[in-house]
């Protein structure tokens, strides 16, 4: 069997208040070599509490002219199959949001977020990075600044182009370049030295949770994604006070 690489991305609009009240409302498909296949706007027939313009791009009207959801993946499909590596950050977020079945619609999933996480020695845990804050390590551009949007045809070529460059097979993953770029990025945390526009906090959308990775600002109750498990933000208070009371008595 020949395997084939491909990266795809999916933006979403809001359908409820929660982090995780979401739905496709936009999809990109890129081959290995970072050349579009397919890209459409994705109709929502549910009701739309919103677009979330600022990170999409997209009102409401231009989800409304898109394809159907089925329609979308069934073209997605068409491109990918069981020999199909997807590729992506944060990849099984697309995936969920495309319905699409391991072993049947793709052979199996690479999440690049995970292949530049580093560890961090000081808390016992791993630094995780934004695809925006990879691609300006890697090659100096600041992604999205037109307004901040979103442009999935831009994210799936960027999330394919880090991966040639440096996690596609074991010498690559484990080279001294991507090594250095791990800790680069790294001690752009450390030092505060990113661009203000990836470090400056999304305001987000009134009445929509954003916070689907931060439990520490989530309020609408539905479990975030945190330290490779979920997480409510309850759930992180009990564990902060703990910490508090644990450091008191030492």
């Amino acid at each position: 069997m020949t395997i084939k690489y491909f990266s795809f991305d999916v933006e979403c609009a809001a359908t409820g208040p929660g982090h995780n009240d979401r739905e496709a409302c936009s999809v990109s498909l890129v081959d290995f070599d970072g050349k579009t296949l397919f890209s459409t706007a994705i109709n929502i027939e549910s009701t739309i509490l919103s677009p979330l313009t600022p990170i999409t791009g997209m009102t409401e009207d231009d989800i409304k002219k898109g394809i159907s959801f089925d329609d979308a993946k069934e073209k997605l499909v068409s491109f990918l199959g069981p020999n199909a590596v997807v590729v992506g950050q944060s990849i099984g977020n697309d995936l969920a949001y495309m319905k699409l079945t391991q072993g049947i619609d793709y052979h199996s999933a690479i999440d690049i977020a995970e292949g530049f996480q580093i560890r961090n020695k000081k808390y016992n845990n791993f630094d995780h990075f934004s695809l925006a804050k990879e691609v300006y390590a890697a090659y100096g551009v600041v992604m999205h600044v037109a307004g901040h949007t979103h442009d999935p045809d831009e994210d799936a070529r960027y999330s394919i182009r880090l991966y040639r460059d440096y996690l596609h097979g074991s010498k690559k993953r484990n080279s001294p370049q991507t090594r250095a770029l791990r800790r680069k990025m790294q001690l752009h945390n450390w030092q505060k030295t990113w661009p203000e526009e990836l470090s400056t906090p999304w305001a987000g959308v009134e009445g929509v949770c954003s916070f689907k990775f931060n439990p520490s600002k989530c309020r609408c109750g539905q479990p975030c994604i945190y330290e490779n498990g979920l997480m409510t933000h309850d759930e992180w208070e009990e564990r902060r006070v703990a910490r508090e009371l644990a450091n008191a008595e030492i």
